[in-house]
């Protein structure tokens, strides 16, 4: 069971990703974010979920002082 105060509102998911708030909206159904629709108009997704979703998507390159190697 997820408790209230595990669950993160759309504008607060925006703000973590930098994106509007109209595009969070668009996002999450796009992109397949889990989330929680408690009305017609109102979503929460739950933060460890959102986590995880975000980790599973970020992408790891080399460190920037890393030579590259010549041929």
């Amino acid at each position: 069971m997820v408790l209230a105060e595990e669950l993160i509102t759309v504008p607060e998911m925006a703000a973590r990703l930098r994106i509007s708030r109209v595009r969070a909206y668009t996002f999450i159904e796009e992109a397949g974010i889990p989330h929680v629709r408690l009305s017609s108009r109102r979503i929460r997704i739950p933060r460890e979920q959102f986590e995880d979703w975000l980790a599973d998507r970020t992408v790891r390159g080399e460190r920037a002082d890393t030579e590259i190697a010549s041929h």
